[in-house]
């Protein structure tokens, strides 16, 4: 036994077991493992291991799948190594999906070149990040208007690029991002822009990311706090678990809420878009999240999963 699969079950709680499935799917045999569970009261659902349960069901109605991107693809900078087999076998199922970030730090292109050099498939179209998706609501609530806006320059040339003006004295609204330079005279500018009227929005509410070496970095949701404090405003948030990123998908694609499922390794995020949305929502246990974060939560997925390919064996082709 790895040192890695010792630490896993000896953080499972005891009302929780593995079940090994095999199950042959276009041509190949796939084996996963499903953890089977009694969950707390206010858990949603789990897999049982049988056949048509509600939750099989479910998970069939699913058209597209909106797929987290670090944690569950990959973590830093290193691909999974079931995550290429994971991509192909949902395209051979006629399984659509799309990928979807928090981290305003990259634009779309930045993205792009990521996967790309970590031999996934993608365009830009397919990069749902919350910069994008503030850039979406700007535009639909008046076009390009004047902002300030707090984050890194790739932000900043994504705004650009979509006519905004990004450091204007008179904004309309401020926008916060992940912001590798921020000071405590942006602070007290934006602070007395959003006194005089300019409208407040987050990018997302992380209130921390992935830093190597297992470390962490305070996020957009940090600073988000300190804002708050400062000036009495609560700010519009944007990226996951809000609608506005998902509206964009099910629009793309004309679905429904029910036939979207987020992947993900964040249960404030990944996971809280179901209850917010009407997603199925299914937890990777290769990220950020705990077993014991999961048992003692109460946002609790449809579907918790070792890893992202282990739902394979669980879907019927379109």
């Amino acid at each position: 036994m790895s040192r890695r699969t010792a630490s896993l079950q000896a953080g499972q709680p005891t009302n929780c077991r593995n079940a090994r499935v095999f199950v042959f799917c276009a041509g190949s045999c796939f084996c996963a493992t499903v953890c089977l569970w009694s969950p707390p009261q206010n858990a949603i659902a789990r897999v049982s291991g049988m056949p048509h349960t509600p939750t099989l069901e479910r998970l069939n109605q699913v058209e597209v799948f909106a797929l987290d991107l670090d944690g569950t693809l990959y973590l830093g900078g290193e691909i999974f190594p079931f995550t290429l087999a994971f991509l192909a076998k949902l395209h051979e199922l006629g399984k659509r999906y799309v990928f979807i970030t928090n981290n305003s730090a990259y634009n779309q292109q930045d993205y792009l070149n990521k996967l790309s050099r970590l031999k996934i498939a993608a365009t830009l179209e397919d990069i749902y990040t919350s910069g994008r998706a503030t850039i979406t609501y700007l535009l639909q609530h008046g076009g390009p208007q004047p902002i300030f806006l707090l984050g890194t320059e790739s932000l900043h040339k994504q705004f650009r690029q979509a006519g905004f003006e990004t450091l204007s004295q008179q904004p309309e609204y401020v926008v916060l991002g992940f912001d590798l330079t921020f000071t405590w005279q942006k602070f007290d500018a934006a602070c007395r822009f959003i006194r005089r009227g300019a409208t407040f929005i987050a990018t997302h509410p992380d209130k921390n990311c992935p830093a190597p070496n297992h470390d962490l970095l305070p996020d957009c949701g940090a600073l988000t706090a300190a804002f708050e404090a400062a000036t009495g405003v609560t700010p519009l948030v944007i990226g996951k678990p809000e609608p506005f990123i998902y509206r964009d998908i099910m629009q793309r694609f004309s679905i429904q809420p029910h036939q979207l499922a987020m992947m993900g390794d964040r249960l404030e995020t990944d996971i809280a878009a179901g209850p917010k949305n009407g997603l199925f929502t299914i937890l990777v246990m290769t990220g950020v999240t705990s077993r014991d974060e999961l048992q003692e939560s109460t946002l609790q997925p449809d579907l918790v999963l070792d890893k992202c390919v282990d739902v394979i064996p669980l879907l019927t082709k379109n």
